[in-house]
């Protein structure tokens, strides 16, 4: 049998190809664009590429600006480790950041973001990376410090140092002077050190604060301040809250205590969003508390508002609306997102109310809060009064259970809202939206059982005009 043989060009057609295909065309590429490639990519991989060779080895060090320490896959499942084992992960985790922080070459960083459950043993190295962020000019800084349950029971926060505020960098403040957005959870800050930020960081647009236990008296005034948005979430010390003089705020959140806050509001021309989720503990209310704020400088600004009153004490209606009193008029309201309680027996007669005062309103959003340990609510849900309103679009119930307290507000707004185009029931709680906390497999299965619920039992009382989505959906 003749043996094939190929003919001498093929063989340097092969040769060639074997040669093109070898070249290393990323490493031909000038550094700019290869820095500008590793600009793009998440932190973790650009940190890899310092193993491809002797040029490579810095060169993310040089060109990563965004430095967001991912670890959500890990956070899924970190409530299940034993407690050894969720210490060797925080320890892993923080010589991440230090050897990134150690690491890094570049002149500056937009974005320093720190996810983690991390509490005061690590103070140290927490110190290091703001001053990194703040010598680097970050403009966003994030440091979202998670805390297990028997941590917060112990306070354990991370404190944020006073001595950090004094520094003198050696161009001045130019680490503050960059900052345009804060955001602190589960760090512990103090009356003086939010009024230090507010003053030396005169582009700050955004501030969040969440469970911070020293924050007793919040104070944002001034022309100067160039604050947008202002949220504050479970700082239980707070007494009392003064937004004035702040022309750019756009949007204020607060959740906590709604019975011992006073809080003043006033002359904020471009505040057209406020949520509110308050506790009451106990009634009456204190005079000036933010139970009994009635908005009444904001009202015909206000396109945005979102409201959930929580109690473990029962409440009339003429007692809730003394909580909150619903305005006569909210003639800009576009959106409006309502908690609805299992335990409210007058929970449809405040939404009535407040479609009735709300004639351009197109989207509403029904926030379900049920209890996991309590039987149903079993008394009867007060009736509402007829209410046609001609511009609402959208209806989400977020949240969504199989209880009966739901399909009344349902046929309400069918019947009343002439102009309604859809539904969308999500079994999706809030809380796990944005916790980086992941569901138990029980939460899970709740979510199939409501939306299956939901498809065969709701969905049949919505009339063919009216689109009903039952699935995870965001609706913009």
């Amino acid at each position: 049998m003749k043996r094939k043989v190929c003919p001498t060009s093929e063989i340097d057609d092969q040769n060639k190809s074997i040669k093109l295909e070898s070249v290393d065309r990323i490493s031909e590429l000038s550094d700019d664009i290869i820095s500008s490639i590793l600009s793009l990519l998440p932190l973790k991989e650009a940190e890899a590429t310092s193993i491809l060779s002797s040029r490579w080895r810095y060169m993310w060090a040089f060109s990563t600006r965004n430095l967001y320490f991912d670890a959500d896959e890990c956070l899924r499942h970190f409530p299940a480790l034993s407690r050894e084992l969720r210490d060797q992960k925080s320890r892993r985790y923080v010589d991440w950041v230090d050897h990134v922080v150690e690491q890094h070459r570049g002149s500056g960083i937009e974005q320093f973001r720190v996810c983690f459950r991390l509490n005061s043993r690590f103070a140290s190295s927490i110190d290091k990376w703001i001053e990194f962020a703040l010598e680097k000019r970050a403009q966003v800084l994030v440091l979202e410090l998670l805390l297990l349950s028997d941590e917060c029971l112990r306070k354990d926060s991370y404190t944020f140092p006073q001595k950090l505020l004094d520094l003198n960098y050696s161009n001045g403040c130019i680490g503050f002077e960059s900052l345009k957005v804060l955001e602190l959870t589960n760090v512990d800050v103090t009356d003086e050190v939010v009024q230090q930020f507010l003053s030396k960081c005169p582009v700050l647009e955004r501030l969040s604060i969440y469970y911070a236990r020293n924050l007793v008296n919040l104070k944002a005034a001034g022309p100067s301040i160039a604050l947008k948005h202002l949220v504050i979430r479970h700082c239980f010390a707070l007494k009392s809250i003064e937004v004035c003089d702040v022309a750019g705020l756009i949007s204020f959140t607060y959740d906590g205590y709604g019975d011992e806050v006073s809080l003043l509001f006033f002359n904020l021309p471009l505040l057209v969003g406020i949520h509110a989720c308050i506790y009451i503990h106990k009634f009456p209310l204190i005079r000036g508390s933010f139970g009994q704020l009635s908005l009444s400088s904001c009202l015909p600004q206000l396109e945005t508002l979102g409201l959930s009153i929580r109690s473990h004490l029962y409440f009339d209606f003429e007692q809730l609306n003394d909580i909150f009193p619903i305005p006569r008029l909210l003639p800009n309201l576009k959106h409006l997102e309502l908690a609805v309680l299992e335990t409210d027996a007058y929970g449809l007669q405040k939404l009535s109310s407040f479609l009735k005062v709300s004639p351009h309103l197109q989207r509403l959003v029904l926030q379900c809060i049920f209890s996991s340990t309590e039987p149903p609510f079993e008394e009867q849900l007060g009736q509402a009064g007829e209410c046609k309103h001609h511009n609402l679009k959208v209806v989400q119930v977020v949240g969504y259970r199989a209880r009966k307290i739901i399909a009344p507000y349902v046929n309400y707004l069918i019947k009343n809202v002439l102009s309604l185009e859809k539904i969308v029931i999500d079994p999706r709680r809030r809380e796990f939206h944005y916790t980086g906390m992941g569901k138990r497999i029980e939460e899970v299965e709740e979510e199939r059982k409501a939306r299956d619920h939901a498809i065969h039992q709701l969905k049949k009382q919505v009339p063919s005009t009216i689109e009903c989505v039952c699935n995870y959906v965001d609706v913009e």
